[in-house]
């Protein structure tokens, strides 16, 4: 795929001559007489790089730079000026501009800067969207795996076994904490907010999929000693749905609660549809917050704990599940209005398709 150049001079006969030999040179090359014409031009069609000269009538090069870079960030521009506005190319390279060239241009030596930049911007997203697919596979793919491998030994040890047995255990649900630890801080919070979801879409019957997680929290609440009051309601929809992801975030949040509530309390679930064609899935959570410690209310639910904003932390538990919903087109929110309960609310949208 070709490179997209958009050659801007008011000179007719050098803005020809550009394009004429970037063209040559295997660029898909557009002009345009003033900054007016480039502006309108780009908001039809993108162009990887800008050639933009300084002094231009109507709009200028400097007015034009600014209004690239607010609407199109990822265009590069290279200014074009003569001698007498050296300074203000410099300025144009402190507002944005990648780089300038003097004038009378060297085509030659212009199509060599031409190709440095382009090859120096392919290379910059090359490797963002290498650290963008890193960063997924790890949120979503790789802690989900450490998360369950985590779940599954604690499971197991709380049923009865040998000494022998009880030790490996022990071991193994250390190194699996270990790796969970390490694994997640490859990614930072602030990060997670924008790393994209890769979601196979299924369409699923939601009802006894649900269903089914529910017996599951209901059997792990019991081996640790935790009531679970699950209520699911009746004729839930079909939901388009990745459910390995929906799976991944339910149990993030009722994972997370389990670990919270102490022994003999109880940790209610339930699934509704709401009139606004969302299917609607609460956990709440026995919990006393208010109290001399607000700092000790489980990370998973910290995104929305604290009105002040400078005091507010993120857990990536939590972040990874909001984006997963946000992914399904649906959202999750926190209430701890009450001092003596946390409610967790997951909403999916009804009606899309696979």
């Amino acid at each position: 795929m070709k490179d997209k150049i958009l050659v801007v001079d008011d000179e007719d006969s050098l803005r020809l001559t550009l394009k004429f030999r970037l063209a040559d040179a295997g660029f898909d090359v557009r002009d345009a007489a003033d900054g007016e014409q480039a502006i309108a031009l780009l908001e039809v069609e993108s162009a990887d790089m800008v050639l933009l000269d300084i002094n231009m009538p109507r709009m200028d090069g400097i007015e034009t730079l600014g209004l690239i870079i607010q609407a199109h960030p990822s265009t590069d521009v290279v200014m074009l000026t003569g001698f007498a506005d050296f300074s203000t190319a410099i300025d144009c390279l402190k507002k944005g501009a990648k780089d300038y060239l003097v004038k009378p241009i060297e085509v030659t030596e212009l199509i060599t800067r031409v190709r440095s930049i382009l090859r120096a911007r392919n290379a910059e997203r090359s490797l963002g969207e290498l650290q963008r697919r890193h960063n997924s596979v790890v949120l979503f793919e790789i802690l989900p795996g450490l998360f369950s491998l985590q779940s599954s030994i604690d499971g197991l040890s709380r049923s009865k076994m040998t000494h022998d047995q009880e030790l490996l255990l022990r071991q193994a649900l250390s190194s699996a904490a270990l790796l969970l630890e390490h694994t997640s801080g490859l990614v930072q919070c602030a990060q997670a907010d924008t790393i994209p979801v890769d979601i196979v879409k299924a369409d699923v019957d939601f009802g006894p999929l649900i269903q089914s997680i529910a017996e599951r929290y209901e059997k792990e609440a019991a081996s640790r000693g935790i009531q679970f009051q699950q209520k699911v309601g009746k004729n839930l929809p079909r939901l388009a749905i990745d459910t390995e992801k929906i799976g991944y975030a339910l149990d993030l949040l009722v994972g997370g609660a389990f670990r919270l509530v102490e022994k003999k309390k109880k940790v209610q679930f339930s699934v509704s549809v709401l009139a606004a064609a969302e299917v609607l899935m609460e956990l709440r959570v026995p919990f006393i917050y208010g109290g001399e410690e607000p700092g000790s209310l489980f990370p998973i639910f910290a995104e929305d704990a604290n009105a002040d904003p400078e005091n507010k932390r993120k857990d990536l538990g939590f972040v990874i599940a909001r984006r997963i919903a946000e992914e399904h087109g649906g959202k999750i929110w926190i209430d701890t209005s009450k001092v003596d309960e946390v409610l967790v609310s997951f909403a999916l949208p009804v009606g899309e398709t696979a």
